[in-house]
């Protein structure tokens, strides 16, 4: 059977393609972005999952989580609703445990500075 490879520079123009394609898909879609802080969520059953609640974008959206403070991003699912008992309204979304640590957030910190990204469900 003969492996047949592709130059360096056909792959790399091929991935910048597609790139581009999904960035006009999410511009097309409605492509979200919000600043605030997040905070820890506390007794997470299931602590090992990247998962995050936000008021007003629907379940199972995934967000791109951004620190603003050290350039380090991760993705999340929405699993529920913000609950507007906070009477901050800098804050923007709650994660989990693990999202923290994915962000590399120092062990002792509760609330951060994030940037959100999303693409808007619309019709």
């Amino acid at each position: 059977m003969k492996t047949i490879t592709a130059p360096a520079h056909l792959c790399i123009l091929v991935l910048l393609l597609v790139c581009c394609q999904q960035l006009s898909y999410a511009q097309t879609r409605g492509s979200k972005t919000e600043v605030g802080f997040a905070e820890r969520i506390d007794n997470v059953p299931d602590s090992n999952k990247y998962i995050a609640l936000h008021p007003s974008v629907p379940i199972g959206t995934v967000l791109k989580v951004h620190n603003t403070e050290n350039n380090v991003s991760v993705f999340v699912r929405v699993i529920g609703q913000l609950p507007k008992v906070s009477s901050d309204p800098k804050l923007i979304v709650r994660l989990s445990p693990t999202v923290f640590e994915g962000l590399k957030v120092s062990p002792g910190r509760r609330r951060i500075s994030v940037e959100l990204s999303y693409v808007e469900n619309t019709p």
